[in-house]
């Protein structure tokens, strides 16, 4: 039997792809490689598509978790976890917004300046860098725990459309 590569699977492979465009960036930092224009153009090209992907496939699961909702207490709450899921993603916007500044003032960065000490240069490696990798990591362990195969969700669709019809 021929197993299928779903859902769960392509989130997986897109994670990967940022954090490989992301390390790509960094290698690109190395003071060897700065003037490699095209390894710059590359990981970020590798980056931005592999987290424009997994983000839509993170919002492809909202009507499955829906389905489910419904599936097993007999009643759609889709305006509730609509609601759920934009005020996370606020929270998260907000976050990534909020994050960076605070480790960027912890290790000294000065904007007013043009070079930067090691530490504040240190400070901007871990909120670009790692810190990214290391949330795409969470992102990948949280998606483990999703059990919904697209088998299953056909199957809980197909029986709620059969309740309804009753």
């Amino acid at each position: 039997m021929r197993r299928k590569f779903g859902k769960k699977n392509f989130f997986y492979l897109f994670l990967l792809m940022f954090i490989i465009g992301t390390l790509l960036l960094w290698i690109w930092s190395f003071p060897g490689l700065k003037d490699q224009i095209w390894l710059g153009y590359v990981g970020r090209f590798v980056m931005q598509w592999g987290i424009t992907a997994a983000t839509g496939y993170m919002w492809s699961l909202v009507p499955e978790v829906i389905s489910y909702g419904e599936y097993t207490s007999q009643k759609r709450v889709a305006g509730i976890i609509n609601a759920l899921m934009g005020l996370f993603f606020k929270i998260g916007l907000a976050l990534g917004g909020i994050i960076p500044g605070y480790i960027n003032a912890f290790c000294h960065f000065d904007g007013t300046k043009a070079t930067q000490s090691a530490a504040a240069l240190n400070g901007i490696t871990i909120s670009m860098i790692w810190l990214p990798i290391v949330l795409a990591v969470v992102a990948m362990w949280i998606m483990s725990k999703y059990s919904l195969s697209d088998t299953e969700v056909d199957r809980i669709n197909h029986e709620i459309e059969a309740r309804r019809n009753q």
